[in-house]
């Protein structure tokens, strides 16, 4: 009889179609999936004064999806459900995610998660008793049904249900309790039904009038609430924000000084943070690297990929929840963790045990920070060989922020092979290949950067010859010549636009968008306030950039 159980709710709300089961797109024109735009350089005179960036309505990401059912319905449930791809723009899925709309092979996977994370917790009575907080009568007693819609959906929808929305589920659940001859069932898809609405999947903020600035919006108490929670957690709002939310705390720039001091203090926020930075170098696509094996014989391995991506979760993670360490110490510190295989594939002592140990790096090895890991250097890298170009674009890009101009459509941008009965280094061919002024112009930019990484494989192994030749990892960053990647390392260290470009993309990400003009004087005044990460976001999230919108957008 479950197998009927859509069929019969939607034949009860035959009649009330818009009751949130039907999945509706946002206005917005959708991204394709897997291509980020190129980001856009900040003017550089910005205005004097700071004038809020725009409302937006952004569908909720795959981890942040997951992570709202298990901490709507149970920590327990089982969410491997198959959703819909996200959307990157700008180097993250939390600004892909305002761009992106549900079509209807989209709809349908939903529909599907939704009535599975339903059936998960009405399928138990221990589940369904804790969910429920009432036990009902018979199989249609209203009023239990009410007070389950009415709590849980405040949840769901991260807002008071209004009269209408509680009585429009509570019928639902009621009649189609009655069609089955079971309270539970009717409960069940109407739970469903909340979860494939559009105000579960997709978080609208679009502020209202601000009494005290009639030149702009304010976003609402439940708007800030699922920011924060959102920004700093990645997953619904807890009942301490919807209780602020509800006693109008969060419109005040005090009241959300106290919700960011107690989220920045959980675990959450921190695996938070760590996964921003994950994104911004790219680590995610380890998950799909995909290696010659006939170069690198250790890419056979099949936890190679996942030793790759713990060593920099863990490293990032010790520097952004440090009390002394900052966005610079990212890229020269010479504490990592390493296991058993990645020991072997840097050279170094196995660690006692099976699991990952801290190491420090010698103060006069080749290895600094992020940029002397497996991980880093495989991803930025090609499937048979190493790519100075693509490192030196990495560091120019998300590192420091500087745009690379696409190569023009008429240029041939294959490497060049090697002549007949010649032998040369990777950089040798690129510097012959920098002769055509078609080329030189971005590769001027980026090789003699990535020259810097030279001494690394393709997967992040250290050698001294390329093609039998000696490695020559001298280059130059922004008129200051390093010999090596520790000397790369610190020059970026020093660079000028290394913390303002972690401002601007910590900045995009938690507000999901790309800065506006009027908001440059807000990010100037923030790289101005230390460069300790944990701190640093607190600031972004209590500024007025946070809470406030343009006004007149269509």
């Amino acid at each position: 009889m479950r197998n009927h159980l859509a069929f019969l709710l939607a034949a009860v709300s035959a009649s009330g179609a818009s009751c949130g089961g039907l999945i509706l797109p946002p206005a917005e024109p959708e991204v394709s999936v897997g291509e980020p735009e190129p980001d856009s350089a900040a003017p550089p005179s910005p205005p004097a004064a700071f004038a809020p960036g725009p409302i937006g309505m952004y569908r909720l990401t795959d981890v942040q999806y997951r992570n709202s059912i298990k901490d709507l319905l149970g920590s327990d449930l089982d969410v491997r459900f198959e959703l819909p791809l996200d959307g990157q723009r700008l180097g993250f899925t939390a600004i892909g995610a305002a761009s992106i709309s549900v079509q209807g092979r989209d709809a349908e996977q939903y529909e599907t998660a939704a009535l599975n994370a339903a059936r998960q917790v009405f399928a138990t009575d221990a589940r369904r008793t804790k969910l429920a907080g009432c036990m009902p009568a018979g199989p249609t007693d209203v009023a239990c049904a009410r007070r389950i819609i009415e709590t849980l959906g405040r949840r769901v929808w991260r807002r008071p249900l209004r009269a209408g929305e509680r009585d429009l589920f509570t019928t639902q659940a009621v009649d189609a309790a009655r069609a089955l001859g079971d309270f539970w069932a009717g409960v069940e898809l109407a739970i469903a039904g909340m979860l494939q609405s559009p105000k579960f999947l997709f978080r609208a903020e679009i502020g209202e009038p601000d009494p005290g600035r009639p030149d702009r919006l304010r976003y609402t108490n439940h708007e800030i609430a699922a920011r924060l929670s959102y920004a700093l957690w990645n997953t619904t709002p807890d009942d301490a924000l919807l209780d602020a939310a509800d006693r109008g705390q969060l419109i005040a720039s005090d009241g959300v000084a106290t919700q960011v001091a107690r989220l920045v203090a959980s675990p959450r926020f921190r695996t938070t943070l760590v996964a921003h930075f994950q994104e911004r170098f790219g680590l995610e696509q380890l998950k799909v690297l995909a290696k010659s094996t006939k170069i690198f014989p250790a890419a056979a391995s099949s936890t190679l990929r996942a030793s790759m991506a713990e060593e920099s979760r863990r490293f990032i993670e010790a520097v952004v929840t440090s009390e002394t360490l900052d966005d610079r110490d990212l890229l020269d510190d010479r504490q990592t963790f390493v296991n058993a295989e990645l020991a072997k594939l840097y050279g170094l002592p196995a660690p006692v045990g099976t699991g990952f140990a801290l190491y420090q790096h010698p103060a006069n090895g080749p290895r600094r920070g992020l940029l002397g890991q497996a991980g880093v250097l495989a991803v930025h890298a090609l499937l048979d060989a190493t790519s100075p170009t693509l490192r030196g674009k990495f560091v120019r890009e998300r590192l420091l922020c500087q745009e690379i101009p696409p190569p023009p459509a008429s240029v041939n941008t294959s490497f060049p092979p090697d002549p007949p009965n010649v032998r040369r280094t990777r950089r040798q061919a690129l510097e012959e290949h920098r002769k055509n002024p078609a080329c030189a112009g971005c590769h001027t930019l980026m090789d003699p950067v990535g020259y810097g990484l030279e001494n690394f494989d393709g997967i992040g192994a250290y050698r001294t010859t390329d093609n039998g030749l000696p490695i020559d990892p001298g280059g130059e960053l922004d008129g200051r010549p390093f010999g090596n990647a520790g000397e790369l390392a610190a020059a970026l260290r020093d660079h000028p636009d290394l913390g303002r470009c972690t401002v601007r993309e910590l900045y995009r990400q938690l507000l999901g968008h790309e800065e506006t003009e009027g908001e440059l004087p807000l990010l100037l005044s923030l790289e101005k306030g230390g460069r300790r990460l944990a701190p640093l976001v607190a600031r972004i999230i209590s500024s007025d950039g946070f809470r406030y919108a343009q006004k007149g957008q269509p």
